[in-house]
């Protein structure tokens, strides 16, 4: 029973190889064929080489041409507003009043409700004003048109002129103020300060404490043990730096 299913999964394993063996050669051919195909494309390096797709040809369609846009003469009449524009001028001053908190977008939003709920006999006013400005402004584009030479360079001279003496007139911009951030008080300092303020006091203290008058050489032994007895019983300060340790050893050099 053992043999028989080692000489099955041993000729599972070898079908399975074959079957490895047979995909393998195929996906070589794959691989020629395509490589065959690429040799023989004269614009399948583009793909190879990650650029999409090939560059177009005349013969595949009409190319989208660049729009040239002229520069904007700045002597050339302006052109009508809209009706709802017209509007919105009208009503934004008085609405930034009313309303200083809101926003721009907010206040436009505002403007455009407003119209919407607008009568059609009060929209008639901005119309009329729209048709207006479209006849001034057909008048003013017939003369801008029918201009000479001569009127063109003069009214650039005269451009020219008015934006030097603007630049002229112009305040200078200086740098933006910064808000003044108060100076953080330097804590280290201030404790340093006051330990050696503390530490000067002590050392008066310590001085004060020390027997101006030095002990007689013929005092008796006695007194000595009762000036000895009575220092334990003066309050210990609490000292840092052991300034106050010089002064008793000056004691008893003295009593010595």
């Amino acid at each position: 029973m053992p043999e028989s299913a080692f000489e099955h999964h041993r000729a599972l394993f070898a079908a399975s190889l074959a079957a490895v063996a047979e995909h393998m050669r195929t996906c070589a051919q794959i691989a020629e064929s395509f490589a065959k195909i690429v040799d023989d494309s004269p614009d399948a390096h583009h793909l190879l080489n990650g650029k999409g797709k090939a560059h177009a040809t005349d013969d595949d369609g009409p190319k989208k041409r660049k729009r040239n846009t002229k520069p904007k003469d700045p002597n050339a009449p302006k052109r009508p507003a809209s009706s709802y524009i017209n509007f919105q001028n009208a009503v934004r001053g008085e609405l930034k009043k009313l309303h200083p908190d809101l926003s721009n977008a907010e206040l436009l939003s505002k403007i455009s409700d407003l119209w919407k709920d607008l009568p059609a006999s009060e929209k008639e006013v901005y119309n009329q004003q729209m048709r207006d400005q479209k006849v001034e402004y057909a008048a003013l584009k017939e003369a801008y048109d029918k201009r000479t030479p001569a009127e063109i360079e003069a009214a650039n001279v005269a451009l020219a002129d008015a934006l030097t003496l603007k630049k002229a007139n112009a305040k200078p911009r200086g740098p933006k103020a910064k808000y003044a951030v108060p100076a953080p008080v330097p804590a280290k300092a201030a404790v340093d300060e006051t330990v050696h303020s503390s530490d000067v006091s002590e050392e008066d203290d310590d001085d004060s404490e020390e027997d101006p008058h030095p002990v007689k050489p013929h005092e008796t032994e006695s007194s000595e043990e009762e000036e000895e007895e009575e220092e334990p019983e003066q309050p210990v300060q609490k000292k840092r730096r052991g300034a106050s340790a010089q002064p008793k050893e000056k004691g008893k050099k003295s009593k010595a």
